[in-house]
């Protein structure tokens, strides 16, 4: 019985001495924040240089053989493919943010 309630304590003194790392994994989450913004920038500025040069990509496609309905098409696919990123981006941000809130101190 001895023994056990000795290595309780122990236990909890080597559990009390650990270095606060709760401070270390919110600065990290703050980080993830920050890239999850910068990465969501990025993807709004692509998707926005896909649709400012869309005629020129349909063009372009249609200089190397394709049909304007498919050339057109396809630019198009990409464009929404782009807007499911953007869309994807946006959420993960808002995941982000959550887990930083819920990490804030004092709360």
């Amino acid at each position: 019985m001895r023994a056990t309630y000795l290595i309780v304590i122990v236990s909890v003194f080597f559990v009390s001495c650990q270095p606060d790392t709760s401070s270390d994994s919110f600065t990290e989450q703050e980080a993830r924040v920050r890239e999850a913004t910068e990465a969501f920038a990025a993807e709004k500025t692509r998707l926005q240089t896909l649709r400012d040069s869309l005629q020129i990509r349909i063009a372009e496609d249609v200089a190397l053989g394709m049909t304007e309905e498919k050339a057109a098409a396809v630019e198009n696919a990409l464009i929404q493919v782009q807007e499911t990123v953007v869309r994807a981006s946006e959420v993960h941000i808002v995941h982000q943010r959550e887990v930083l809130a819920l990490m804030r101190p004092g709360k």
